[in-house]
């Protein structure tokens, strides 16, 4: 196999095309996220944000031991940073909250107009029932 190409670090096998891959921030190694048992929206998430950061299970043990103070700073930072989303998640939520509002008051208004205008055929239909006998009686009548 060719040296530029990323294998997982756990089940050895390739990364195919558009096949999801995590990379180990400390030793910079790439897996499955199945492998190491990642869930897609955390997958996501990591691949999205630069932000946020993922250690192997491996870098964790030794970084368990011994953690520098560059590391302390990026933690500092993925904490702000984690503060900020779970702001925009909150705004988020609330704005999911009022177009679900928004979405109700508009399915009874459409309601409502459905109403009124089967109201209205019905009396249409009345109208011209009541119009019929009419016409016949003029027509039989000239």
């Amino acid at each position: 196999m060719a040296d530029d190409v990323d294998v997982c670090a756990i089940c050895a096998d390739n990364f195919i095309i558009n096949s999801k891959v995590i990379k180990c921030k400390l030793c910079v190694k790439s897996f499955h996220p199945v492998c190491v048992g990642l869930k897609d929206l955390i997958c996501k998430y990591l691949c999205e944000f630069d932000n946020l950061i993922w250690f192997c299970d491996n870098c964790k043990q030794v970084g368990n031991s011994s953690v520098t103070k560059s590391q302390l700073d990026v933690n500092n930072d993925s904490n702000s940073h984690m503060l900020i989303l779970q702001k925009e998640i909150e705004c988020l939520n609330r704005e999911k909250d009022i177009q679900a509002k928004l979405i109700s008051e508009l399915e009874s208004s459409l309601e409502l107009h459905k109403f009124k205008s089967d109201t209205l055929q019905k009396e249409l239909s009345e109208a011209k029932s009541a119009i019929a006998p009419v016409k016949n009686i003029a027509s039989t009548n000239t």
